[in-house]
């Protein structure tokens, strides 16, 4: 920060230090700091020099998914909170959804499109082993023993119960998720939720379909198959099931 003129210091020391939940940190040796603390503190010397904007190159690219989803929150945060413009480069679609509103694929050295980050990911529905994962902000917990009820809007979602049951951001796969036109009569999935078809998308082999839970959106991604006997289509009400261990704890 010293190195930084005092005209053109508009961030206070502390008020950083308290976002990036630094206090118990600053006086540990820098040997004594994990992979994820040593990225928050060199995030917060980056930030405290009060610059026009960061290049963030594979920030996230050397931390195990434990470490990345606890640096996540704190990143985005920062950047919220401070209004500091970000360019950040990636080739993991999650961590650009993550932390990105827009993005420029770039192939050959020329920007080959412009979309926003979710577009893109959509665009990729069926390319990869893992499939598209929904990002699910939950809030109001209720304990219910082994399991959790959260609000997703004005929907109550089951989640198997983690070490943190507090509110949070859930990863859900695409692929976890079974249509049925009608609610089933019984089943041993927690999670019955009344939909409305908005599109479809097609990809090399499956199909990502866009859905309108009261307001939320979710993708569910089927075999073309399913899309025929189902009769999918816009404005079609149907009702997505899935397991309360379905919905995976991202931080």
């Amino acid at each position: 920060m010293n190195r930084t003129r005092a005209c053109d210091r508009r961030i206070a020391p502390d008020q950083l230090i308290h976002a990036l939940k630094l206090e118990p940190l600053l006086n540990r040796r820098v040997s004594r700091l994990s992979g994820g603390e040593r990225q928050r503190v060199a995030l917060g010397r980056t930030i405290l020099a009060c610059p026009c904007l960061i290049l963030l190159d594979e920030p996230l690219s050397g931390l195990d998914d434990t470490l990345k989803y606890q640096i996540i929150p704190h990143l985005q945060q920062v950047f919220e909170r401070f209004s500091i413009p970000i360019l950040f480069i990636s080739h993991s679609i999650q961590e650009m959804r993550m932390m990105t509103q827009e993005v420029l694929v770039i192939k050959n050295g020329k920007v080959e499109k412009k979309l926003s980050s979710e577009a893109l990911a959509q665009t990729c529905i069926g390319s990869d082993g893992q499939g598209y994962t929904n990002l699910i902000d939950l809030k109001a917990p209720e304990d219910l023993g082994q399991l959790m009820r959260y609000q997703w809007g004005p929907l109550p979602l089951m989640v198997v119960k983690t070490r943190h049951p507090g509110p949070g951001q859930f990863g859900l796969s695409s692929r976890d998720i079974l249509l049925f036109k009608e609610n089933p009569v019984a089943a041993s999935a927690r999670n019955m939720l009344p939909c409305i078809v908005k599109n479809t998308y097609q990809t090399d082999w499956l199909v990502g379909v866009k859905l309108d839970c009261s307001g939320n959106t979710l993708v569910v991604e089927i075999v073309p198959e399913s899309v025929k006997q189902l009769g999918i289509g816009h404005g079609q009400q149907v009702v997505a099931v899935f397991k309360a261990s379905a919905a995976q704890r991202l931080y």
